[in-house]
């Protein structure tokens, strides 16, 4: 398998054969030949083209089904309640439409209640069941074109971030839809929650930044057309109903702020230099004031990717230590 580090590069960073460095070489033939190399850049090789992805999606969707049946059995248990964000939240899109921030907890920008929109006219059950399984073929994409396999995915997706997901099941789908979508696309979807994958901004050229930020300019003024003064509103809703800080995993929650930082600043600084979009995402993780266990099957899916032996190390710890502790606290009830 071809190291993803080359892969990130070869995504975002034309390369140069042409010895334009060497002295005395004339400045017009030298931007002559930047200019040709980058109109002659091959394009990346998309997922649905790499050997194995048909098979490795297939295997997702196997997964998402016996997760989400899984979290049905736990639900069988009076005492245990799934998918509270779904049920009081995101299947109710078509309800709050008009007035996103009228929804209790509601705290990511209006336009993700405009993907979110067909679940409202699902059954519950129907409706967590094709967005886990919409969630981990995006998230086995992703795999894809970061240059992992079918081994890769499955450690991702047996995991036991996987289980607390088919529990919680939030949105977090939505924000991986920014990764496989061209990049000028990819800001109105990451922002719908930024802690988890901001920081891929800082692996993008400027070119891309630029497409990027106009992107999310035109979709933030027809926000304000529709929703009016929407920042303001979701700022008050993010105020009024700040999560427990018992949920909140993030590294800036649980080691010193000034070691976070700098971790997350050094991984940005690596990204930007290195058109590395896995370190970004991982950089901006330490930056992130909140994070939940269940949005870390992105960063947990880039691990798999370029560490396997560490991600599957680490899954089998998780497992051990709370994954055996919900299946014994499930059978006694």
């Amino acid at each position: 398998m071809q190291p993803t580090s080359e892969i990130s590069e070869r995504y975002h960073a034309p390369q140069h054969p042409i010895p334009t460095h060497q002295p005395g070489f004339p400045e017009c033939l030298r931007r002559s030949a930047r200019l040709a190399l980058r109109r002659s850049e091959p394009a990346p090789t998309l997922p649905i083209l790499r050997k194995g992805f048909t098979r490795a999606l297939l295997v997702s969707q196997v997964i998402a089904l016996l997760t989400w049946l899984a979290a049905l059995l736990i639900a069988s248990k009076p005492q245990i309640v799934i998918w509270i964000d779904q049920q009081w939240r995101f299947t109710l899109a078509w309800q709050y439409l008009a007035h996103p921030y009228t929804m209790a907890g509601f705290l990511n920008p209006p336009w993700a209640l405009v993907v979110l929109l067909p679940f409202s006219f699902m059954p519950l059950p129907l409706a967590t069941l094709i967005q886990m399984g919409l969630y981990f073929g995006i998230i086995t994409a992703i795999i894809f074109k970061f240059g992992g396999n079918l081994g890769s995915v499955l450690i991702a997706l047996i995991s036991f971030i996987v289980l607390d997901n088919a529990i919680e099941l939030n949105i977090d789908w939505i924000v991986c839809i920014g990764l496989i979508v061209p990049s000028a696309w990819s800001a109105p979807f990451i922002l719908v929650k930024p802690q988890e994958a901001i920081g891929i901004f800082a692996s993008y050229s400027r070119q891309m930044f630029i497409r990027a930020g106009l992107v999310l300019l035109a979709v933030s003024l027809i926000a304000l057309l529709i929703w009016g003064l929407w920042p303001v509103a979701m700022w008050d809703a993010i105020r009024q109903n700040l999560a427990p800080a018992i949920h909140n995993i993030s590294p800036l929650h649980l080691l010193p702020a000034p070691l976070s930082i700098a971790i997350g600043l050094t991984l940005l600084v690596i990204a930007y230099k290195k058109r590395d979009p896995m370190r970004g995402i991982w950089g901006g993780l330490f930056l992130a004031p909140y994070v939940t266990l269940y949005s870390l099957l992105l960063p947990w899916a880039l691990l798999a990717v370029r560490h396997p032996r560490l991600a599957l190390l680490i899954s089998v710890v998780m497992w051990v230590m709370y994954g055996g502790f919900v299946v014994m606290a499930t059978l006694k009830l």
